[in-house]
């Protein structure tokens, strides 16, 4: 129903609402929400702010930082490829299970000062409140999703058993016709 008024999904907005509100309130370079599409077989940046990076493109990772469930701080960024997920300060586990991973990434802060235990800390709490909201709206997309291939494997399954029904008949009629 969303994607259908705004072209976007209950995902994509969430995701916009996730990074805009952190680029805008938080004093940092960047930021960016990742995760591992199935169909790239890779992972992703969902949405990004703050950077040139094309959304939806393929996250670098040769550092294999988001093989791992953990946080990883990155405090010497010496890695200017926009892409490599080593390009950010502090990335951070949101959902990391068997059906899902996803990552929090934030850039550099503005000020040049280093992510303490206490930013640390804060972004762990609001990570664990993203998750609770992105596992809501995986569920519900997933459940959208199987309900939308379900009604059109009905529709198909009775669209063939029409066409069996209209051919029999057919053959029905040409045999009675041949017999008068």
């Amino acid at each position: 129903f969303t994607h259908n008024i705004s072209e976007e999904g209950v995902l994509e907005g969430f995701e916009e609402y996730i990074c805009d509100n952190l680029i805008k309130q938080l004093q940092i370079e960047k930021v960016a929400l990742i995760s591992f599409d199935d169909e790239m077989n890779d992972f992703k940046f969902n949405e990004i702010r703050g950077s040139d990076v094309v959304e939806n493109s393929k996250v670098e990772d040769v550092n294999l930082y988001l093989k791992e469930n953990k946080m990883r701080k990155n405090n010497s960024i010496s890695n200017d490829n926009k892409q490599d997920i080593a390009s950010f300060s502090l990335v951070i586990p949101i959902i990391y299970d068997n059906t899902h991973r996803w990552f929090l990434a934030l850039g550099k802060k503005s000020d040049k000062t280093l992510y303490s235990k206490k930013d640390e800390q804060a972004f762990t709490k609001l990570t664990e409140r993203i998750k609770l909201s992105l596992k809501f709206i995986l569920a519900y997309e997933d459940i959208v999703h199987n309900k939308y291939h379900k009604t059109i494997s009905e529709y198909e399954q009775q669209h063939k058993e029409k066409d069996i029904l209209i051919e029999e008949l057919r053959k029905n009629i040409e045999e009675s016709g041949d017999r008068s």
